[in-house]
């Protein structure tokens, strides 16, 4: 329940059409995946982490597009 989240955060921001920026966001989603079939906490935290670093990533992203043409 608590990783759905982030799953859905990040399945929203892979849906923006930013050209070769999907890589980090579908990496944090296969690791929160892979999680619950290991019942692995450690792995749900480390996806966690990478959801928070890809969408700070997005953001930073999305600022400064516009930074240059707002």
């Amino acid at each position: 329940m608590l990783l759905g989240i982030p799953i859905f955060l990040l399945a929203i921001a892979i849906a923006l059409p930013i050209p070769f920026g999907n890589f980090l966001r579908a990496f944090a989603l296969i690791v929160i995946a892979v999680a619950p079939m290991e019942r692995d906490g450690l792995v749900a935290l480390i996806g966690a982490g990478l959801s928070v670093l890809a969408l700070a990533a997005t953001t930073a992203l999305a600022h400064a597009v516009v930074a240059a043409f707002g």
